[in-house]
């Protein structure tokens, strides 16, 4: 929800809302809903939905379609568009176009791209661009990159730098950063700080937070806080939230209210 009016998120659909089951193929569908007119996030295309069939090889397909006309997503290129084919090597390109002009997803830096080879190790880079100079993406540290090595325990980090300064973004506070150790049961941690002043992101609720037993079954709890207000991100809506149940099924909610209003 990401207007000034506060909403019960598991009732509204300006929410993410993710069903994945694994046995019956991997379904997600995540739905999104930005204006502040409400919609059936089933019936318009301002939603993310993805499906994944792991036995024909795993495709996803991410739309979001973010302006206020509303477009089919499988023609526009202000979308997410996500292909991965595992026996092939996982080959994943996020593409994402947030300007108000029009561009080919593959040809212009403002774009997520993801490649990921799990035979090599997992090897994962998204990139974006936000402002509106385009800039080599594999040259500037307004990126996420992440890089997974299974056969040493998950580890991956995600960095982004959304400013108009560079940083170098291993040595910034104003970055996602991720650890997974599958072995020790999944523990991630990503810290955001958007804003132009510095914190220390261990310290400060403005960050996303996960942490993931599988021997409990997943559960994964992502927080964030993006305004100027200190909150205890356990107990405000201004959150991401995930709960996932491999053995029931995944089962992922993720909530968020980024409004002033808690």
């Amino acid at each position: 929800h990401t207007s000034g009016i506060s909403h019960d998120c598991s009732c509204t659909p300006r929410v993410y809302r993710t069903i994945v089951r694994p046995h019956l193929g991997y379904i997600a569908r995540l739905f999104i809903h930005t204006s502040g007119i409400s919609h059936d996030c089933s019936s318009t295309p301002r939603v993310y939905c993805t499906i994944v069939h792991p036995h024909l090889g795993y495709i996803a397909r991410l739309f979001v379609h973010t302006s206020g006309i509303s477009h089919d997503c499988s023609c526009t290129p202000r979308v997410y568009r996500t292909i991965v084919r595992p026996h092939l090597g996982y080959i994943a390109r996020l593409f994402i176009h947030t300007s108000g002009i029009s561009h080919d997803c593959s040809s212009t830096p403002r774009v997520y791209r993801t490649i990921v080879r799990p035979h090599l190790g997992y090897i994962a880079r998204l990139f974006v661009h936000t402002s509106g100079i385009p800039h080599d993406y594999s040259s500037t540290p307004r990126v996420y990159r992440t890089i997974v090595r299974p056969h040493l325990g998950y580890i991956a980090r995600l960095f982004i730098h959304t400013s108009g300064i560079s940083y170098d973004c291993s040595s910034t506070s104003r970055v996602y950063r991720t650890i997974v150790h599958p072995h020790l049961g999944y523990i991630a941690r990503l810290f955001i700080h958007t804003s132009g002043i510095s914190h220390d992101c261990s310290s400060t609720p403005r960050v996303y937070r996960t942490i993931v037993h599988p021997h409990l079954g997943y559960i994964a709890r992502l927080f964030i806080h993006t305004s100027g207000i200190s909150h205890d991100c356990s107990s405000t809506p201004r959150v991401y939230r995930t709960i996932i149940h491999p053995h029931l099924g995944y089962i992922a909610r993720l909530f968020v209210h980024t409004s002033g209003i808690s």
